[in-house]
C-alpha cells in the first residue's frame, strides 16, 4: 500500500516542484511516525508486560514529555530546516517548504498520542490493527487524494497526510481498552527512578536511531534540490522501488531467522559459520533479484509510474538512478539482518556504524559532485558496502567483548 501511494502521487502530480516540496517536508516526520512507532513498541512492551498495564500511564507521560520538546524545537526551527533539507531551493519554493514543514511536523503530535495506544493494543494481543498502521495510513491517504484531487493547493499533499494520520489515531482510540481505568491505576503507581530513566533512554535512543536511518534520503534530497526540477521526486521514486524489494526480502528473512538470531548468537559457536548460515540465503535471493531485475528496470519503472502526469522523460531519469541503487540490494538486505543482531547487544555501536555510513555517503557526494545522477546510487552502494563490512567485523567478535548499551 505504501508503494501504491507513491504510484497514485506519480499519476496525479508527476515530478513537479509541489511533489518535491511535499517529499522533503514529509520525510522525517513520517519516519518518526512509522519507524519510531515500531521501535518503541519493541523497546517499551517488555517493561509494560513486566510491570502491568497500569504502567501505560507512566510510559505515556514520558513519551508526551519527550515529544512535546521535539515538536517545539521542530516548529521553532522550520526556517533553518528548509535551508538544511533543500539548500538549492529558490526563495519562493523555500517559503512553500516552510509551510509544508509546519503541517508535516504536526504529525509528531499525533504520534505522541498514537504510540501509547499501540503499546496498549499490542499488550492485549490485538496485533491486527497495530500491524496494519502503514496499510491504514496509505489507504486513507489514497482515498482522500482521489477525493480532493480537483483542489489545487501547494499544501494539499501535506494536509492529506496529516488528516490520514489523525484518522489512524481515531481507529486506534476506538480499538483501545478502558484507558481511563488504566490511567486511574497508573496514578496510584509510583515508577522507580530507574524505570523512568530506562523509558526515557529508550525513547531518546529510538529517536536518534530513526533520524540517522532517515538521513541518507534526506542527504540525497538536499544535494538534489540544487539540480533541475523533478530530480528530487524522481530520486525518491527510484528509491521507493529499490526499498520495496529490499524490505520485502530483508524483512521476510528477519522474521524467518528471528529465533535463530535470538537463540544462537549468545551461545559458544563458530561465529563466521553462524554468520554464513544467517546470510547465505538472503544474499543469494537478493543477488538473484538484482541480476534478474537489472535488464528490466526501465520496464518496471514504466509499469509502475509512467501514466497521467508522470512522463516518459521522468521514467528514463528514474531508471538511470535506479540501476545503481539496485547494485546495493544484496548489501542492503545483509545489513538489515546484521543490524537485528547488533541492536540487541549494543545500540550505541549500531548508531556508530550508521554515522560512519553517512560520512561515506557525504564524502562521495562532496568529492565527486552531482553532475551525474548515477552518483546518488554509487554513494548508496559504497555506504551499504562499508556498513556490511563493519557489521560483519563487529558481529564476528566474541560475545564477552561486547559492551552492552
Amino acid at each position: 500500500m505504501t508503494f501504491s501511494r507513491e504510484v497514485v502521487i506519480a499519476n496525479l502530480y508527476g515530478s513537479d516542484r509541489e511533489v518535491e516540496i511535499y517529499k522533503i517536508a514529509f520525510a522525517l516526520p513520517y519516519a518518526l511516525f512509522q519507524s519510531l512507532g515500531a521501535i518503541l513498541v519493541g523497546g517499551l512492551l517488555p517493561i509494560l508486560m513486566r510491570r502491568g498495564e497500569a504502567y501505560i500511564a507512566i510510559i505515556r507521560q514520558q513519551i508526551h514529555g519527550v515529544f512535546s520538546g521535539l515538536l517545539l524545537i521542530a516548529l521553532l526551527t522550520v526556517k533553518w530546516q528548509a535551508e538544511w533539507f533543500a539548500p538549492g531551493f529558490l526563495e519562493h519554493d523555500a517559503k512553500l517548504l516552510q509551510g509544508n514543514l509546519y503541517l508535516c511536523w504536526s504529525i509528531v503530535f499525533f504520534s505522541a498520542l498514537i504510540f501509547p495506544l499501540r503499546l496498549l493494543l499490542q499488550a492485549q494481543d490485538n496485533k491486527l490493527v497495530v500491524s496494519a498502521t502503514s496499510f491504514l495510513f496509505s489507504l486513507i491517504f489514497i482515498v482522500l487524494l482521489l477525493s480532493f484531487n480537483s483542489v489545487s493547493s501547494p499544501y494539499l499533499l501535506s494536509l492529506i497526510s496529516l488528516i490520514a494520520i489523525a484518522v489512524v489515531y481515531v481507529v486506534y482510540w476506538f480499538g483501545r481498552a478502558d484507558v481511563e481505568k488504566l490511567d486511574m491505576l497508573g496514578q496510584g503507581l509510583e515508577a522507580t527512578t530507574e524505570d523512568k530513566a530506562t523509558i526515557r533512554r529508550i525513547v531518546f535512543g529510538a529517536l536518534v536511531y530513526v533520524v540517522l536511518l532517515a538521513s541518507p534520503r534526506l542527504i540525497d534530497r538536499a544535494f538534489a534540490s540544487g539540480l533541475t526540477e523533478g530530480v528530487v521526486a524522481n530520486l525518491d521514486y527510484a528509491m521507493n522501488i529499490y526499498t520495496a524489494f529490499g524490505i520485502l526480502i530483508g524483512t521476510s528473512f528477519s522474521i524467518f531467522y528471528a529465533r535463530k538470531i535470538a537463540a544462537e548468537f549468545d551461545t559458544d559457536i563458530d561465529r563466521m559459520r553462524w554468520l554464513w548460515g544467517i546470510l547465505n540465503w538472503p544474499l543469494l535471493v537478493s543477488l538473484a533479484a538484482m541480476l534478474l531485475m537489472m535488464p528490466f528496470l526501465t520496464e518496471v519503472v514504466e509499469l509502475a509510474y509512467v501514466r497521467g502526469a508522470f512522463t516518459e522523460k521522468d521514467g528514463l531519469q528514474v531508471s538511470e538512478i535506479l540501476v545503481w541503487f539496485f547494485c546495493s540490494l544484496p548489501f542492503m538486505v545483509s545489513g538489515m539482518l546484521l543490524a537485528q543482531v547488533l541492536v540487541a547487544h549494543s545500540i550505541r555501536v549500531l548508531l556508530g556504524v550508521i554515522v560512519l555510513k553517512l560520512i561515506v555517503k557525504l564524502l562521495v557526494l562532496f568529492l565527486v559532485g552531482t553532475q551525474r545522477l548515477a552518483i546518488f546510487g554509487i554513494s548508496n552502494l559504497l555506504m551499504e558496502l562499508v556498513g556490511v563490512v563493519l557489521l560483519i567485523v563487529l558481529v564476528s567478535r566474541p560475545i564477552g567483548k561486547w559492551k552492552h548499551g
